[in-house]
C-alpha cells in the first residue's frame, strides 16, 4: 500500500508530535508500507546542518521526507494545504491513500480526488467553529475513509458529538520503542553517580505536565533524586530560577529522542505526573483525551512506573499490576508511593515487568502500525 502521510510538524524539533510522526511512519515502513511523509519546508536546523532526521529520531526503517515551501502572504497551515492539493492535481505523489495529521491537508487531499484516514488527538472544535465545521465536512465526504484516535475517551466523544460513523473509528493508543534490552544508547546528560535514588520524568515543562507534583516531592523527599528531562529556553531557565536550593532536583533540559531510552534506564523509578487539564502548546485542552509518549516510554524502559490516577490513563494502566496510581494532586500519596518502591523492590521489579511485557504485547509502534494498516486494508 502507497500511503502519503501528512503532518504540519518541524522535523526536527522538540515537540512529542514530531516524535509520533517519525516513529509512525517508520513502523508503517516496517510492515511493508510504500510510505512518504511530507512535511512543511525547509528543511529543520539538524537537518541543514548535515544531520540525518532518521538519525536525530532513532528510527529504524528510513524512508523518503519531502518538504513543501511556503507561499508568501499565506499562513503556513493554508500554503500546506495548497501545496498538498497542487501536488496531488499535478501527480507529483499517486498514493493509494492519503493518511493526515493535518485537517486542512487532509481536506486538501479529499478535495485532489484521494482518499483520506485522518488522525486527530483532540476535538477539532476545540481549536475553533471553523476546524470543527471542517472536520464535519470531511467526516461526510464519501473518500473519508477512517478517523485514528489515540483514546477510547475520544472515541465515545466522537460518536456522541461528530456525524463520523462509529465503524469507521479506531482506538490507537500512543507507543514506544523497545529493543532487546531496555537501556539501549548512550545517556546523553550527566547523572551524579552517587548511588541514591532516583526518580525520572520526560516530558515537557508546561502546565498540567506534572511539575506541580515533581517540585513539591523533591523537597518532600530530599534523600530522593529527581531527574527531569525536557524543556528549553525561557520556560526551563524559569524553573530553574524557582527551584533554586533544592539541590535533589535537576533539570537537564531538551534531549534528542535517540538518547532518551538510556536516561530512562538510569532511574529506578518513573514519573507520569499529568493534571486533570492539560494544555497542548497550541492551546487546546488534552487532558480528557491524551495518550502521552512519555507513559509509553516509560513502560518500555523496564522501570517501575507511578502515574496519576486519571480515567483516561487507566485505559493503559491497572493499579497493583504494572504501576501504581496517585490522585494527580495527593502529593502525599505520591511520597508514599516513591517510598514503597524504594523499600520494596520485589514489587518494583514486578510492576516494571508486568508494564514492559505488556507493551511489548499491545503498544509497540510498529503493532500500532500493524492494527492500522489491517484496519485500512479492510476498508478499502
Amino acid at each position: 500500500m502507497k500511503i502519503l502521510y501528512l503532518a504540519r510538524a518541524a522535523i526536527p524539533s522538540e515537540t512529542a508530535n514530531s516524535v509520533h510522526v517519525m516513529k509512525m511512519c517508520s513502523a508503517f515502513a516496517a510492515n511493508g508500507a510504500a510510505i512518504e511523509l511530507v512535511v512543511p519546508g525547509p528543511a529543520g536546523p539538524g537537518e541543514s546542518g548535515g544531520g540525518d532526521p532518521h538519525r536525530y529520531y532513532d528510527v529504524a526503517r528510513p524512508f523518503p521526507i519531502t518538504r513543501l515551501a511556503g507561499i508568501p502572504l499565506l499562513k503556513p497551515s493554508h500554503a500546506f494545504a495548497v501545496k498538498v492539493f497542487a501536488a496531488l492535481r499535478a501527480g507529483r505523489f499517486r498514493p493509494d491513500l492519503v493518511y493526515s495529521r493535518d485537517l486542512l491537508g487532509g481536506f486538501a487531499a479529499l478535495l485532489a480526488g484521494c482518499p483520506l484516514v485522518l488522525e486527530i488527538h483532540h476535538p477539532m472544535r476545540d481549536s475553533g467553529r471553523l476546524h470543527g465545521w471542517l472536520f464535519d465536512r470531511i467526516a461526510r465526504h464519501r473518500r473519508f475513509v477512517g478517523l485514528v484516535v489515540i483514546t477510547r475517551a475520544l472515541a465515545r466523544w466522537h460518536q456522541e458529538h461528530t456525524p463520523v460513523p462509529p465503524d469507521k473509528i479506531v482506538v490507537a493508543p500512543d507507543g514506544a520503542d523497545v529493543g532487546g534490552e531496555p537501556a539501549r544508547g548512550v545517556c546523553l546528560v550527566a547523572i551524579p553517580d552517587n548511588g541514591r535514588f532516583r526518580a525520572g520524568y520526560v516530558g515537557s515543562l508546561y502546565a498540567g505536565k506534572g511539575l506541580e507534583v515533581i517540585v513539591p516531592l523533591a523537597r518532600l523527599l530530599p534523600e530522593v533524586d529527581f531527574h527531569v528531562l525536557g524543556g528549553s529556553g525561557d520556560l526551563l531557565h524559569g524553573w530553574r530560577e524557582r527551584t533554586q536550593g533544592v539541590e535533589n532536583l535537576y533539570f537537564h533540559g531538551y534531549c534528542p529522542p535517540s538518547g532518551i531510552a538510556a536516561f530512562l534506564a538510569a532511574m529506578d523509578v518513573l514519573l507520569v505526573p499529568n493534571q486533570r487539564t492539560v494544555r497542548s502548546v497550541g492551546g487546546s485542552e488534552i487532558g480528557r483525551w491524551t495518550s502521552p509518549l512519555k507513559l509509553f516510554e516509560s513502560m518500555a524502559a523496564g522501570k517501575p512506573v507511578v502515574a496519576s490516577d486519571l480515567e483516561v490513563l487507566r485505559e493503559v494502566l491497572v493499579p497493583g499490576e504494572n504501576c501504581l496510581l496517585c490522585p494527580p494532586d495527593d502529593i502525599a500519596a505520591w511520597q508514599q508511593a516513591l517510598l514503597q518502591l524504594r523499600e520494596d523492590r520485589a514489587l518494583a521489579a514486578r510492576l516494571a515487568a508486568n508494564a514492559r511485557a505488556e507493551l511489548l504485547e499491545r503498544y509497540t509502534w510498529e503493532k500500532r502500525a500493524a492494527m492500522l494498516l489491517k484496519f485500512l486494508a479492510g476498508r478499502r
